[in-house]
């Protein structure tokens, strides 16, 4: 225990806390530097409609929708019955202004109450789960971007690695450890070290992603129902959005402490920091640009895509992690192979 202490202090040093701090601080400063995307209808008219209908879809707020298609349609169907009219000085002036006024809102209104007539039928084949109308763009755009922790897994990377080298660059493992059990023990030591701070790390990280969230949509709307956005309709889960985060965050510490696990055997088959660093990224990374022509029950089993979290929403994620287990224990004892037949 006393071994496993001191190389969880070495981590946790004062640099590296410092460090990970910055890496988190410029995750949270992003928030700052987000302009919100344009779209093709009035968000102000989107979000009135929302306001409206806010909460789960009911008889009543069916009957508001179709009242609404009835009206929009009513006065953009008049324009020119009602130029004509005003020509012929059957209405006055001003009662033209106010029809004029009347039906640039309405085709302003057009564009969002379309996309609330989408959401509206999109809820009739989702009913049993409880949708709910509420303002979901922001939600919606920032789900669009959870996934991969790049600052996090790059942390993990450099100083899982620098984490190994430390010893050899100070000097101090051949003297202390001689015996090739003593080693093997040291580095089954050094290994679960480094996975309880990848876990400790994988948790931290999670606090700018909710204080993000909630300053740029709410906290409120971490209650809200997934199913609620047709863009995440495909998830098999009846989730919040809050258990939508967190699922995505287990899978990702998940794969991040195989991914350390990874650099542990990377690091051992070739004893050089810098090549480790570059082929961790070739075998994380490469899954990943390689799987987007793959259907999602290929491309979800490889690691670099169970890092993103993408597998929450793609497949069942038992079924997923499971063959994901079983490649990447092939891949592993590939390595270990390879390993061992380097040092014969």
């Amino acid at each position: 225990m006393s071994i496993y202490l001191y190389e969880l202090k070495k981590l946790c040093g004062i640099r590296i806390i410092f460090i990970f701090l910055c890496f988190m601080a410029v995750k949270l400063a992003t928030t700052y530097f987000y302009y919100p995307p344009e779209y093709e209808f009035s968000k102000d008219f989107y979000r009135e409609y929302t306001d409206t209908l806010f909460g789960e879809h009911t008889a009543e707020k069916e009957q508001y929708i179709l009242g609404e298609q009835a009206r929009l349609e009513d006065i953009l169907s008049r324009k020119e019955e009602t130029e004509s009219a005003y020509i012929r000085d059957e209405i006055t002036l001003e009662e033209y202004i106010d029809f004029n006024t009347e039906y640039i809102r309405a085709e302003n209104q057009l564009s969002a109450f379309n996309k609330i007539y989408e959401k509206y039928e999109y809820f009739l084949t989702v009913e049993d789960k409880g949708p709910q109308y509420f303002y979901d763009l922001d939600v919606i755009e920032y789900l669009g971007e959870y996934g991969a922790d790049v600052l996090l897994l790059l942390f993990l990377i450099i100083f899982g690695l620098r984490f190994w080298d430390y010893d050899r660059l100070c000097g101090m493992s051949l003297s202390v450890i001689s015996t090739p059990l003593g080693r093997i023990k040291r580095d089954n030591i050094k290994c679960a070290a480094l996975i309880t701070m990848t876990v400790i790390s994988s948790l931290l990280s999670f606090i700018p992603d909710i204080i993000s969230f909630c300053m740029r949509c709410g906290g409120e709307m971490l209650n809200m129902p997934l199913c609620s956005m047709a863009e995440f309709g495909c998830c098999g889960y009846q989730l919040s959005v809050l258990g939508y985060m967190l699922l995505v965050l287990l899978v990702r510490t998940v794969w991040a402490v195989s991914m350390c696990v990874l650099l542990c055997l990377i690091y051992k088959l070739i004893i050089n920091m810098y090549a480790g660093v570059a082929l961790s990224a070739a075998v994380i990374l490469l899954p990943v640009m390689a799987g987007y022509g793959l259907p999602p029950e290929l491309r979800t089993v490889l690691i670099g895509s169970q890092l993103t979290g993408f597998s929450v929403l793609e497949t069942s994620i038992p079924c997923s992690m499971l063959t994901a287990v079983i490649i990447t224990a092939a891949m592993y004892g590939i390595i270990i192979l390879a390993a061992k037949k380097k040092r014969i």
